[in-house]
């Protein structure tokens, strides 16, 4: 009897054994799963880590592009000349180069006058002796009969008396032809029968271009450039401004 009771105590201990054997196999088997699980994840962290790095990258470098050509197309509609900053602005399918001009009316008030350019002002080269003064005596603008062919001849007369008319000078309109100031109201207006006066002659010529003869300024207009040719005079008028005014 107490040989068989050893036996089985025996294999009681012995099967406890192996259990306990089996549950730390297991034990390991279950670590070495989660090592294993945790490697994988790791890894795919690391991954997307990576992944996320380089697209926060390359948003950052394409929020940085746009940025830079956002700027550089912004300074490029913008330039100075004359001291004034010019701003390209597009109509259409016109291109305007528009400015703020300081004016100073009568009771000394500074006004802004705007100014909308159809010729970019960098491309016109004025007379280095030009200075536009008009006289107290009257303003004409005495235009040559030889414009009816030119479409933009309307457009460019009425800018160049708008302008002046915003300097707070009354400018009248006259006409070169004794014939045709006969058959209209308009005086007959040139710079040798209107000394002391401020006579602005428009007339065609070999070029476009602006020439000045004591209080005669004449505006020289060539294929049909008299929107430029009037432009140039503008300009000349405010490079005339601003030396006065010794800026």
């Amino acid at each position: 009897m107490d040989k068989k009771r050893i036996s089985r105590k025996k294999a009681q201990e012995a099967e406890e054994r192996d259990d306990k054997n089996n549950e730390k196999a297991d034990d390991n088997l279950a670590k070495a799963i989660d090592i294993g699980a945790d490697g994988e994840t790791k890894k795919l962290v690391e991954q997307e880590n990576k992944q996320l790095k380089w697209i926060l990258i390359g948003a950052g470098f394409l929020l940085f592009s746009f940025l830079l050509v956002m700027v550089i197309v912004n300074e490029s509609k913008h330039f100075d000349y004359l001291g004034l900053t010019f701003e390209k602005q597009q109509m259409g399918e016109l291109q305007f180069f528009y400015t703020k001009l300081p004016i100073k009316t009568a009771t000394g008030q500074i006004v802004n006058y705007n100014l909308y350019l159809r010729t970019d002002p960098r491309e016109i080269k004025l007379p280095e002796n030009l200075f536009v003064k008009f006289r107290a005596n009257g303003t004409f603008i005495t235009v040559s009969p030889e414009f009816d062919d030119c479409n933009d001849a309307s457009l460019a007369l009425t800018s160049l008396g708008s302008f002046i008319g915003g300097l707070g000078i009354n400018a009248k309109g006259a006409v070169t032809d004794k014939d045709i100031s006969n058959k209209t109201a308009l005086p007959y207006v040139t710079c040798e029968n209107s000394k002391n006066k401020t006579v602005i002659l428009v007339r065609k010529g070999e070029k476009t271009e602006l020439l000045q003869d004591s209080d005669c300024y004449t505006i020289s207009v060539s294929n049909c450039e008299i929107i430029k040719g009037t432009e140039s005079f503008i300009l000349g008028v405010i490079k005339s401004m601003k030396q006065a005014s010794g800026n």
